[in-house]
């Protein structure tokens, strides 16, 4: 019980003195809604989470599994076996962490790769255990063999990883995540180019990097498109952000296009766009605008038709 106490002062201790700064800086509100609010939509999404499941599941390569699988065999052995011992208190307590960690990836009903880190601690350390466990439960003669399990583990999991380290990021960034990031790079060059620094662009998705490659600010402090796509700060966000383009009168749109696949065509954001700036190119992942009587405008898109950019027409990364 002693063990409990401490936990759950040590969470009320460590949420209070988050929640007291973000209030005490005068954003509590807007951290209440961006962690509890929001995310409570996100992970209640029944649609998406129908609609993505199988993708999900999908997304998730061979290696990732084959890692994970790796430890949680030797970790399963252990709980099995510690359960049927007298220590059961302690593999109770790591079953729990496991099943939990487990919800945990399922919860939100988009079950990303990089959501299976959080199984990594409860499995490490179930695997962990068990080779201790194992040591004492098998014959002397044979006490070298959880030791070489878990040598064979930890292995098998150096031959899956270690080749990554040996390509390029570029390419490790395609193995993972497709041609978004690469081209993310790529553009943010391009447009580096293209705007002279007094000039600002906006980018409706949620590829910061965009800005944070050569040092340029943002339109908006509103980086992340999805809150506006739906949930309870949809209506709020969007109006704050035509505001704040309404201010700063950025020369470039820059849409993510598989943002753009998922906003209703009557946004109040798109039809701000549609009514302030022409479109003049695209990539794979990206589209471009320029605003209506902008220099850009004038550099970039002949009158009545749709230009082409050639230097960002197609992904390079193919």
């Amino acid at each position: 019980m002693c063990y409990v106490l401490v936990i759950a002062a040590t969470g009320i201790v460590m949420w209070a003195v988050v929640f007291g700064y973000f209030f005490a800086r005068g954003s509590g509100a807007a951290f209440a809604e961006a962690v509890f609010g929001y995310n409570r939509y996100y992970s209640s999404n029944l649609a998406h989470q129908a609609l993505n499941n199988f993708k999900g599941w999908m997304a998730v390569s061979p290696e990732v599994l084959l890692v994970l699988l790796c430890g949680a065999i030797l970790a399963v052995i252990g709980i099995v076996l510690g359960l049927r011992s007298g220590q059961k208190r302690r593999w109770v307590l790591l079953l729990a962490y496991l099943i939990s960690s487990e919800i945990a990836v399922l919860l939100p009903g988009w079950p990303f790769p990089h959501y299976y880190q959080l199984l990594l601690p409860a499995i490490a350390i179930g695997a962990g255990w068990s080779i201790e466990h194992l040591k004492h439960a098998v014959r002397p003669r044979f006490s070298s063999l959880p030791y070489a399990a878990g040598a064979a583990a930890c292995a098998t999991i150096a031959v899956i990883q270690l080749p990554n380290y040996f390509i390029s990021p570029d390419d490790w960034s395609l193995k993972k995540y497709g041609t978004v990031f690469v081209e993310t790079e790529q553009l943010a060059d391009e447009i580096d180019n293209l705007l002279p620094r007094g000039e600002t662009f906006y980018e409706w998705g949620s590829e910061t990097g965009l800005y944070f490659a050569h040092g340029r600010r943002p339109a908006s402090g509103i980086t992340f498109a999805f809150p506006m796509l739906g949930g309870p700060l949809k209506e709020e966000l969007s109006v704050r952000l035509i505001e704040d383009l309404k201010r700063a009168q950025p020369e470039l749109i820059v849409a993510d296009v598989p943002t753009m696949t998922l906003t209703e065509r009557e946004h109040p954001v798109l039809v701000w766009f549609r009514e302030n700036y022409k479109a003049f190119a695209r990539t794979d992942n990206f589209l471009l605008f320029a605003r209506n009587g902008s220099n850009l405008e004038r550099r970039m898109v002949a009158p009545g038709q749709t230009g082409h950019f050639p230097l960002v027409g197609k992904s390079r990364a193919q």
